[in-house]
């Protein structure tokens, strides 16, 4: 089990720096920050909660 919660985690890690300012794509990233304004979602929030929970594993 505890094999797949390292991949698990390697996974959202990738997504995450694929959706970040500093390594991210500008189409990532304005197609991103259109999502969350639709949506209403402060993404700075929310990637700083992920990043937390990443940590926490």
């Amino acid at each position: 089990m505890n094999s797949h919660s390292m991949n698990f985690r390697s996974k959202i890690s990738i997504t995450v720096r694929r959706f970040s300012r500093k390594y991210g794509t500008k189409r990532d990233n304005d197609w991103l920050q259109a999502y969350c304004n639709r949506k209403g979602i402060e993404l700075k929030f929310k990637m700083q909660e992920l990043r937390t929970y990443i940590q926490s594993m």
